[in-house]
């Protein structure tokens, strides 16, 4: 956490379960009592946790549902650890995810 300096308690959470993932052999997904217990090893400070993990998960898009009780680390999260602590990096991975969207849809004729 000190060579990533996550700003926000979205990047912390994608830090946190990058480090899971990478540190756990064989399993690719965490559920939210394992990223918890990360988060106060790691010595952080007092958040809402479980807003962080949904705003991870919802509108950042740096988590997703695995399983019932599972999440994991998307691309986009992953991308986004790899960029910090570089934030300008951080802020042209998001720009690129934004682009990478649905598509327009054809409009029935």
């Amino acid at each position: 956490m000190r060579i990533k300096r996550p700003t926000t308690d979205v990047q912390r959470v994608a830090c946190l379960g990058y480090f899971l993932v990478h540190t756990t052999v064989g399993k690719l997904g965490f559920s939210s009592a394992e990223i918890r217990q990360a988060n106060t090893d790691s010595g952080a400070s007092g958040m809402n946790f479980t807003r962080a993990l949904d705003n991870a998960t919802r509108q950042a898009k740096y988590l997703s549902n695995r399983g019932a009780k599972e999440k994991q680390l998307t691309t986009l999260g992953e991308d986004v650890v790899l960029a910090l602590p570089n934030h300008e990096a951080v802020k042209q991975v998001e720009a690129e995810a934004k682009g990478r969207g649905k598509g327009k849809k054809k409009k029935k004729r």
